[in-house]
C-alpha cells in the first residue's frame, strides 16, 4: 500500500512509469499499490481468465473439439491481455488485449459460420491485415473500437438467427443473456466512462463517476457475454447429438453430451 502527497486530481506515477497507452481509464493510478497501475481493472480483469480456463477444461473433458477449445483459450488470453493493459498502462499491454479482443471475437465468428471459405479470409487476410494495420494506423485505439464493433455486430446477428431457428428456449436465453449483458455493459458501462472521464482532461474528471470503477464492472459483463455465448455455440452445435446445459456438480453452467467423457479407441 502506498501513500501519496499528490493531489488527487493529478495522475499518480508508479512502478511502470507514465502510460504509454491510449487511453487512460476513470480509474486513479498506483492509488492501491506502487506496482498495479490499476488495481481495480486489473482484478476484475481476472474472471474473464479464469471463466476462459474453466470452459477450456470442460470443453475437452466433453471432446468438443479444438475449435471450441481455441475459443475457450481465447477468452482466456483476452482476460490476460486486459491484466497486462490495465496493470501497466502501456503501449505493450494495450495491444496484447486489443489484438487479443479482435482474434478472439473472430475466432467466435468462423467457429459460428462453420464456412471453410470464410475461415480462410478471416485467419489468411483478415487478421493480419488488421493486426498490420494497427501498429500502421495513428489513430490505432478508434481503428480498434470501430472494428471490434463491427466483427461483434455481426456475431449477434448470426447468432440470433441461429438460436431463433433452432426453437430452443435454451438457445434463446443464452443468447439473450449474451447479448444483453455484454452490448449492455459496452452501452451502460464502458462509453458512459468513456466519454466522461477519457475524452476529458485528467482534472476535470468528475470524481462521482472515478469512484464508481465503471471499467472493473465492465470487465464482469465482459465475462459473463463471452462465457454465456460459447455456452450458447457449444449448444447449437451439439443439440442433436443429446447436447444439454446444466449446473449438476459444477461450479459455472457448462454444456453436457452423451458420449463427451468416453474413453480414447486404442
Amino acid at each position: 500500500m502506498t501513500t501519496s502527497s499528490s493531489p488527487p486530481s493529478l495522475p499518480r506515477s508508479g512502478y511502470w512509469g507514465p502510460p504509454t497507452g491510449n487511453p487512460d481509464w476513470c480509474e486513479e493510478n498506483y492509488v492501491v499499490t506502487y506496482y498495479i497501475a490499476e488495481f481495480w481493472n486489473t482484478l476484475s480483469s481476472l474472471p474473464i481468465v479464469l471463466a476462459g480456463i474453466y470452459g477450456l477444461r470442460q470443453s475437452i473433458a466433453q471432446r468438443y473439439g479444438w475449435q471450441y477449445s481455441l475459443s475457450w483459450l481465447a477468452l482466456a488470453v483476452v482476460g490476460c491481455g486486459s491484466v497486462a493493459f490495465h496493470g501497466t498502462l502501456l503501449f505493450e499491454g494495450q495491444a496484447l488485449d486489443e489484438l487479443s479482443m479482435i482474434w478472439c471475437v473472430a475466432i467466435f465468428l468462423v467457429v459460428s459460420l462453420r464456412r471453410p471459405g470464410v475461415t480462410r479470409l478471416v485467419c489468411g487476410i483478415y487478421l493480419p491485415a488488421f493486426t498490420y494495420s494497427y501498429f500502421a494506423a495513428t489513430e490505432y485505439f478508434a481503428f480498434f473500437v470501430v472494428s471490434y464493433i463491427f466483427i461483434v455486430g455481426i456475431l449477434v446477428v448470426r447468432s440470433v438467427l441461429l438460436a431463433w431457428a433452432a426453437k430452443s428456449k435454451a438457445m434463446k436465453g443464452l443468447v439473450s443473456l449474451a447479448g444483453g449483458i455484454y452490448v449492455g455493459g459496452f452501452a451502460c458501462l464502458w462509453l458512459p466512462e468513456h466519454f466522461l472521464c477519457v475524452l476529458v482532461e485528467h482534472s476535470e474528471r468528475p470524481q462521482r463517476v472515478v469512484s464508481l470503477q465503471l471499467h472493473a464492472w465492465f470487465h464482469l459483463t465482459s465475462t459473463i457475454g463471452p462465457y454465456s455465448y460459447l455456452l450458447f455455440a457449444q449448444l447449437e452445435r451439439y443439440h442433436k447429438e443429446g447436447a444439454r446445459l446444466t449446473t449438476e456438480g459444477t461450479i459455472l453452467p457448462v454444456v453436457v453430451r452423451e458420449g463427451g467423457k468416453k474413453k480414447r479407441s486404442l
